[in-house]
């Protein structure tokens, strides 16, 4: 399998031959599906646009996938204050992988795969009552 490099060389032909091998074997979906969630975590890790002082945040971004069969899994952050960070002003966690990448996942797989986005209004108010849980209030 191709590398992308720091400098993204090959994502274009790394992103085609993936396409095509899931075109030849169905049941290589899933492997697509995970090739697709490490290149997300590591664009992330490498590239989001904050300062993290103790590198938690920065190291806590992952991937996990569904039980098999299921061609599925998430990309996360598992710092809670991530999305707090993601709504700031200039800032991103992950959407900003996520918008790198999909254009050309929706290119390439044509509906076969598909990114689905957090309402990040809603993930902002879970983790404000999982903080206001902790402190009894």
């Amino acid at each position: 399998m191709l590398r992308v490099t720091g400098e993204l060389e090959g994502l274009d032909e790394a992103l085609r031959y993936t396409a095509a091998f899931v075109r030849l074997n169905e049941v290589n979906l899933r492997d697509a599906v995970e090739y697709i969630l490490r290149e997300l975590r590591d664009y992330a890790r490498l590239n989001a646009p904050f300062t993290d002082r103790t590198g938690n945040l920065r190291n806590s971004i992952a991937y996990e996938m569904d039980p098999e069969p299921v061609a599925a899994g998430t990309l996360m952050a598992g710092m809670v204050y991530a999305i707090h960070v993601e709504r700031l002003e200039g800032y991103w966690v992950l959407s900003g992988a996520l918008d790198f990448y999909a254009p050309k996942i929706d290119e390439l797989f044509a509906g076969r795969i598909r990114i689905e986005q957090p309402d990040l209004d809603a993930e902002a108010e879970r983790a404000k009552a999982y903080y206001r849980d902790l402190r009894g209030v």
